[in-house]
């Protein structure tokens, strides 16, 4: 199980499920006069054993996830600094599954490129790469309530963005209140996302760890809805012809 505390920017040994890795895992924060090839990426090289991540990058990506307010009882400056935390182990992970399933060069994300380009064996690579990550960080019974609690305020923030992207953030009419993974199935509507570029949409791969996180444990409900909403996502395989996002990624 990869810990919390994984150190930055230095070598480590790393064994977990009988891969041994020595890895040198850096970070930097980008700004307007720091420019390196690594900004606003997180990055992993198979030849050198190394990940790259850019502290810019989680900067704006908990924005764009909806986690700018306050976590439990914590302040905000340190709901923040959880967030944060937490997605770049969850990021790290993603990135030491590249490394140990020998993908070559990686790139935790990028932006798509045109609206037809669609490439299943990369994203296969990307979705492995977030199974392995799982496998690190653990299940929903035996990781860290951290760690879930995010990735499920994240997946019910991109579920809001794609089902009523003009009224988000404001409550969105195709999702129930509650807790939990917030998913209404009774209006049966369609979650349609981008298949531009090389990784799956944001939405497919936190609510897909969820799901995965949930497989052999005893929380049934987060599993289930989880799967209700893998089976709602589509992509557009053709200009307007939309196709079921696990009948795209399995051609």
């Amino acid at each position: 199980m990869l810990s919390s505390d994984a150190r930055i920017g230095v070598e480590y040994q790393f064994d977990e499920r009988g891969v041994k890795l020595k890895l040198l895992v850096r970070s930097h924060r980008s700004s307007p006069t720091v420019i390196d090839e690594n900004d606003s990426r997180c990055t992993a090289s198979s030849l050198f054993r190394k990940v790259v991540c850019d502290l810019g990058l989680i900067d704006s990506l908990t924005k764009q996830f909806g986690l700018t307010g306050r976590y439990k009882f914590l302040s905000l400056k340190d709901s923040r600094a959880l967030y944060k935390r937490v997605l770049l182990k969850w990021m790290i992970a993603h990135e030491i599954g590249h490394i140990a399933l020998e993908h070559a060069e990686s790139d935790w994300d990028d932006p798509p490129r045109g609206l037809l380009i669609f490439d299943n064996a990369q994203q296969a690579k990307e979705l492995a790469a977030d199974k392995y990550a799982m496998d690190l960080v653990g299940n929903l019974e035996t990781a860290g309530l951290d760690e879930y609690a995010v990735v499920l305020q994240i997946a019910n923030a991109l579920l809001a963005q794609a089902l009523c992207p003009k009224a988000y953030p404001k409550p969105c009419e195709k999702l129930h209140p509650g807790v939990g993974l917030i998913y209404n199935s009774a209006t049966g509507a369609a979650i349609r996302i981008q298949s531009g570029g090389k990784h799956p949409a944001f939405v497919a791969r936190f609510v897909r760890l969820l799901y995965l996180a949930g497989e052999g444990t005893n929380q049934n409900s987060i599993n289930y809805l989880a799967k209700q909403v893998l089976n709602q996502l589509e992509v557009e395989r053709e200009r307007g012809s939309w196709a079921s996002a696990r009948e795209a990624l399995s051609r």
